[in-house]
């Protein structure tokens, strides 16, 4: 079971650069259920960065990460949980770390997505969202989306790969600097 009933689900814009990600987000942002940071280049992710801190925090240690010793002397970062390490526990104190842990941080990192959308809901004075889109970078904690959230979409938006390199070799001379991977 979910630990958390969300209100809003994500519809995630998966594209290379320059393949009209940013158009597509601006078109979205004006549909009255679906809430999308209206803001040039439309790249707010919320849920993105949620996903990443249930990644990190609900992970097996790591003492390359952080070392239960010396956590709590950097302040500038939090890496893998360093006492999740199931060698060192009994049976019950893994279950806690496999099961009660991974639900809390699941929805804490639900809930905050949830609340920020719901805020930018309110400003925009959408009064009943159905969705939150968000631009998609496709890596590993991706799978968070559809276990978290069985729920939400996905676009795919694809466009001629000539036109696209085209398009990344003017926008890079027009801006002075090269960018997407080249």
């Amino acid at each position: 079971p979910l630990p958390f009933s969300p209100t809003i689900q994500p519809l995630a814009v998966y594209g290379l650069g320059r393949s009209g990600t940013t158009l597509l987000m601006r078109y979205l942002s004006n549909h009255p259920q679906m809430v999308v940071y209206d803001q040039y280049p439309y790249e707010m992710r919320m849920m993105s960065y949620m996903f990443h801190t249930f990644g990190v925090l609900s992970a097996r240690a790591d003492h390359n990460s952080s070392h239960p010793d010396y956590f709590l002397t950097d302040f500038s970062r939090i890496g893998f949980n360093p006492f999740h390490a199931p060698a060192l526990y009994n049976e019950t104190v893994i279950n806690w770390f496999n099961q009660q842990s991974l639900e809390e941080v699941s929805a804490f990192s639900m809930r905050s997505t949830e609340s920020f959308y719901q805020t930018l809901a309110n400003a925009q004075h959408k009064a009943k969202p159905k969705y939150f889109a968000e631009k998609v970078v496709p890596y590993i904690r991706n799978q968070y989306q559809w276990t978290l959230y069985p729920q939400s979409k996905a676009l795919l938006l694809v466009r001629d790969l000539r036109d696209l390199h085209c398009s990344v070799r003017s926008f890079n001379e027009k801006r002075g600097f090269a960018s997407f991977g080249y």
